[in-house]
């Protein structure tokens, strides 16, 4: 990258939000990667949504739209890779690692998204013992137009790196045979890195969903797996307006409200409400159907939210964690609605500070 410029947005604690944008292949692409990581309980997480832009025409002789373990900075050794969609898994196996050569290239993502990729079954290096993780990456959404031709669904390479210890990574790759990206291809994506405890002894946090699925899935693909299923939410809006599903990102109409329904969730997801007049007034509950009445208070007045303004349009935006988690994971419909106030004296609800856990 070239010509990088960085944006602090949002520094959380609900969900940051950075962006990196610059150039590559002086200046043939140009690129834009958003960073956010939420408030959660059960495992670290990271979204990094990619826009690539061809400017000109690009030959290549390798090309990796993103990495989970770069060629010069993955010492994470492991010994089982495993790739699936929604619906489960797909393949797995295990490598050669290290070499610096590619185990396999250009293989195409099947069934429904999400996607996801699992390395599983790690060599623990801890100095003086202790926990040790593997690490998942999941695709969420895919859109892409490469050597002029629609791409609908994201292809993966395996490259074995060497940074100290020999080990293995995952890119998103071109499909096979493209040799050169012509002027008005792109690549969007959002992908999901996540970081899942080996043993379910080594957490040590709240989350009961988490923790029972450690002790039966451990070690294995099914933990990721469940992530990504897991967080394939279904949203849908009564009133307002859902500008996009995963992290949730949702604006409110005229009247400074917003209903909306949300099938499936896995731990608390983060949840971003915008288009608000004031940035300390509005309350979210939970309620009984997608057009019910008020039924319980989730978040009172500026409790566990996180708030931005928006320096374009004068309005600000609420980041709430909502838990999703159901018992036995089993995936059910909540409803919510938002009311924020349309002057900086309305309140909704009387506020009581809180310690935020």
């Amino acid at each position: 990258p070239e010509r990088m410029r960085t944006a602090y947005l949002r520094y959380g604690p609900n969900l940051t939000e950075v962006v990196y944008a610059g150039t590559m292949g002086d200046g043939a692409v140009s690129l834009r990667v958003t960073v956010s990581s939420p408030r959660c309980d059960d495992v670290a997480r990271a979204y990094h949504h990619l826009r690539y832009d061809v400017l000109e025409t690009a030959p290549f002789s390798r090309l990796a739209f993103y990495q989970l373990g770069a060629d010069k900075y993955n010492d994470h050794e492991f010994r089982t890779l495993a790739r699936g969609d929604r619906d489960g898994l797909r393949e797995e196996w295990t490598f050669e690692p290290g070499g610096m050569v590619y185990d396999r290239a250009g293989v195409a993502c099947e069934g429904d998204g999400p996607w996801w990729f699992s390395m599983h079954d790690a060599i623990p290096r801890a100095p003086r013992g202790g926990a040790w993780a593997n690490r998942g990456l999941i695709v969420r959404a895919w859109e892409a137009r490469l050597g002029g031709q629609p791409v609908e669904r994201p292809y993966a390479s395996f490259f074995g790196t060497k940074n100290g210890y020999p080990s293995m990574n995952v890119e998103l790759a071109p499909p096979p045979g493209l040799e050169r990206l012509e002027p008005g291809d792109f690549v969007e994506a959002l992908v999901e890195v996540v970081i899942v405890p080996m043993d379910g002894a080594d957490y040590y946090g709240p989350n009961e969903n988490l923790r029972a699925d450690l002790a039966l899935n451990a070690n294995t693909w099914r933990p990721v797996h469940r992530l990504a299923a897991g967080n394939a939410l279904e949203v849908a809006v009564e009133r307002g307006e859902c500008l996009r599903a995963y992290p949730i990102l949702l604006r409110v109409d005229e009247a400074q409200e917003v209903r909306f329904s949300l099938t499936g969730g896995a731990g608390y997801v983060p949840c971003t409400i915008t288009g608000l007049k004031h940035p300390h007034s509005g309350t979210l509950f939970q309620i009984d159907s997608a057009d019910g009445e008020t039924t319980t208070v989730v978040h009172p007045q500026n409790a566990y939210r996180q708030v931005a303004r928006d320096p374009r349009t004068g309005t600000y935006a609420a980041t709430f964690n909502l838990n999703l988690d159901t018992p036995g994971d089993a995936p059910r419909t909540a409803h919510f609605r938002f009311l924020g106030a349309q002057t900086r004296m309305e309140i909704h609800e009387p506020f009581t500070e809180r310690v935020v856990p």
